[in-house]
């Protein structure tokens, strides 16, 4: 059967009005609010492409801070809010025949090597170059390393690939895609 008068969710005893949106219990007098509203100001709707003016206008984000009269503080929450947004928005990839252009970025941290792994994908008929997730291995940069990094991208976008373009890891030629040896160095 339907109950037809609300029960407070603490006692299940009979409510009173306390007021146009909060009711009591009449057992132990706890009051609440129906139809909760969220509290506090609406979050500002963080854009996408913020990343990209900061890195080719500005050198700093202070220098954006500035220009825009915030504080860097606040531009470092919102450049962070939009790198998330845009780590969230799903990657569409071109579609055709396709180069992939790769780098090694070889650093130390903590004394230990370090190569980060940066690959992009660039239609042959389009200047644009869209970028795929960097991977980051410990030790140095290796053929057998780049095979890895390589066999990491999803199939149907290896599948578009015409010829790969990337740096010659120690002196050696490289032809990751197609599975073709290593050219011996010259």
């Amino acid at each position: 059967m339907k109950t037809i008068h609300a029960k407070s969710p603490c006692c299940q005893e009979t409510i009173h009005r306390f007021g146009s949106r909060r009711r009591q219990c009449r057992a132990c007098g706890r009051t609440w609010r129906i139809r909760q509203k969220k509290t506090g100001r609406k979050p500002k709707r963080s854009s996408s492409r913020l990343p990209e003016k900061l890195f080719v206008k500005y050198a700093r984000i202070t220098a954006w801070a500035e220009t825009h009269h915030l504080a860097a503080s606040t531009a470092s929450e919102r450049l962070n809010r939009s790198l998330v947004r845009l780590l969230k928005r799903k990657k569409r990839l071109p579609k055709g025949s396709c180069a992939l252009l790769g780098d090694g970025l070889y650093f130390k941290f903590k004394r230990m090597d370090w190569v980060m792994y940066v690959m992009a994908v660039k239609p042959v008929k389009s200047h644009r170059a869209f970028f795929l997730d960097p991977v980051l291995l410990r030790g140095k940069e290796s053929y057998e390393r780049w095979r890895t990094v390589v066999a990491a991208i999803p199939q149907e976008t290896k599948k578009a690939f015409v010829n790969p373009v990337t740096t010659r890891p120690k002196g050696r030629g490289i032809s990751l895609t197609r599975g073709i040896p290593p050219s011996s160095p010259a």
